[in-house]
């Protein structure tokens, strides 16, 4: 009686640890494949273990979006600030500001796809004033602005 108790406790152990293993190998991996599943001795869609392994992967990189979503937001509200004091301070006509503030404009209004920041300032003053009509960027971006 005694020899049974312990080997089932033994087969316990031994679950345990194939269930962990399979963990891990579900966490490392970049993608969860069927060739990978079958690897793992995962037959079904359905197993607890990869089910949890696939939860985990998905709160993992809602995370990393939700954290990559506040850098942008924290930089974009920064820039917003900073272009509200300067034009405060010295109006709304660039040819009027320095360099770091025509910088910080063109950066806050730039969009995807434009060209490489001049270098000079007449050529900042004369850009940012160019690109004052565009429109402010939204305060919180959006999955689809990536």
């Amino acid at each position: 009686m005694h020899s049974a108790r312990k080997d089932g406790t033994k087969r316990r152990l031994d679950s345990l640890v194939d269930g962990e293993n399979r963990m891990r190998m579900f966490m490392n991996a970049k993608k969860i494949t069927s060739g990978l599943m079958i690897k793992a001795g995962c037959y079904s869609c359905n197993d607890p273990i990869l089910l949890v392994a696939i939860k985990e992967k998905e709160e993992i990189k809602n995370k990393e979006q939700q954290e990559k979503d506040q850098k942008a937001k924290a930089k974009i509200l920064a820039l917003r600030s900073q272009v509200k004091s300067v034009q405060e301070k010295k109006g709304l006509d660039p040819m009027k500001w320095n360099a770091l503030e025509c910088r910080a404009f063109l950066q806050y209004k730039k969009k995807k796809g434009d060209l490489k920041t001049p270098t000079s300032l007449k050529s900042l003053g004369l850009l940012s004033r160019d690109w004052i009509q565009r429109p402010s960027p939204p305060s919180s971006p959006t999955r689809e602005n990536h």
